[in-house]
């Protein structure tokens, strides 16, 4: 689209063209000329010396010298040369004109397809940038829900862990709390068997005693048999306490949470029987033997009581 002639390109042809004709102009003076070199040029005065002037001040110039008459033929033809070189400026003036009105298109042109050029890369540029966002909008939503399927993934993972060690927390606590329930159950059974036990060693103690002593103590008898009662009833409601509280526990499991150990009941030591004592108070022994027995219904409520309270805690 720039394939068009420079204004330069005319500008140096009209120079040229310039040049001839003042070449042309300085050949037609010249030649006039020639013919009259015969002639006796003018007397010059002689050159005088030039006053003196001070070394600041310029030299001064000598006098130009007056121009030569012209004869009619020589006037003619620098008429004719002048007439010419005005035709030839005004052709060069007409050709300059004519080169700053097409440079003056050409540059309009330029300008033009410049500014058009401008505007479709402007254009372009606008578009490319709208395409360049919305492939940055595109990525940033992709990219934001990749984040989204990445993080609900992990929350779910997150979840069924949580969820497994939930569950596996529950079943080892289950399995603690069941453990612990029946050596608690076992202990105490095994307490109340060796109170049992030991009541019932005493109470046969206290019935040879009785048969040995005689008919005089069946007032003693009829209080060790009602003592025996209240202990095997003590015992009875101990092993029911026992046997609700475990049942309370597998139906409602308590949650793993570590407790102490819970501090065993004292079990009454038995209080040594004098033997000269034995057979002049039989009544002291009979009271000794009711309060061992309360001392062992008193011992299995504190631990019926225990296990109730942690069941509660629970």
């Amino acid at each position: 689209m720039f394939n068009r002639p420079r204004s330069g390109d005319r500008a140096t042809q009209a120079a040229a063209a310039f040049d001839d004709v003042l070449a042309e102009l300085q050949g037609s003076e010249s030649a006039p000329e020639a013919p009259a070199t015969p002639a006796t040029p003018a007397p010059t005065a002689p050159p005088t010396a030039p006053p003196s002037a001070p070394p600041s001040a310029p030299p001064a110039e000598p006098p130009a010298e007056a121009p030569a008459p012209l004869s009619v033929t020589e006037h003619a033809a620098t008429l004719r040369a002048t007439r010419d070189a005005q035709q030839q400026a005004q052709e060069m003036l007409t050709m300059a004109a004519q080169a700053r009105n097409d440079a003056t298109e050409q540059a309009e042109q330029i300008v033009v397809e410049a500014t058009d050029v401008a505007d479709r890369v402007r254009a372009d540029a606008a578009a490319e940038a709208e395409r360049t966002r919305f492939e940055a909008i595109e990525w940033v939503k992709a990219q934001r829900a990749r984040v989204e399927v990445a993080t609900d993934t992990l929350t779910k993972e997150a979840e069924r862990d949580a969820e497994n060690i939930r569950t596996e927390a529950m079943r080892a606590a289950m399995a603690e709390a069941e453990q612990t329930a029946r050596l608690y159950v076992g202990e105490a059974a095994a307490r109340g068997a060796r109170d049992a036990e030991e009541i019932r060693g005493r109470a046969r103690e206290v019935l040879h005693q009785a048969a040995d002593l005689g008919t005089g103590l069946q007032s003693s008898m009829a209080d060790v048999a009602h003592a025996l009662d209240l202990a095997m009833a003590a015992v009875k409601d101990q092993l029911q306490a026992i046997d609700a509280l475990l049942e309370e526990t597998r139906r409602n499991p308590p949650v793993p949470v570590p407790e102490p150990e819970p501090a065993k009941a004292t079990e009454p030591e038995p209080e040594p029987e004098p033997e000269a004592e034995a057979e002049a108070e039989p009544e002291t022994e009979t009271t000794e033997t009711t309060e061992s027995t309360e001392a062992a219904a008193r011992s299995g409520r504190q631990l019926g009581a225990i296990f109730r309270g942690e069941s509660d805690e629970d």
